[in-house]
């Protein structure tokens, strides 16, 4: 999980606050509560990430598509 939250700690600790959100006694942590623990944290971040975004400029938001076209990869400007 660290290696998902890249170390750090308190998103790790926010995601395990959401597993125990969307579980009862007795279930088994499957990769579907996976998913859901996953969705009900972004659904707890969604205002800030909005909030965020509506505080770029419009090249900035270009720019931020583009980064999620090519999925955040580093690309090289030079042709190989």
């Amino acid at each position: 999980m660290f290696v998902l939250a890249e170390d750090n700690p308190s998103d790790v600790q926010q995601f395990f606050a959401a597993v125990w959100d969307v579980s009862s006694i007795g279930d088994t942590i499957d990769d579907g509560k996976i998913q859901k623990a996953l969705a009900h944290v972004f659904a707890t971040e969604r205002k800030g990430y909005e909030t965020q975004v509506r505080g770029l400029t419009s090249n900035q938001i270009r720019w931020l598509r583009a980064l999620a076209r090519i999925g955040g990869r580093r690309r090289s400007l030079r042709n190989s």
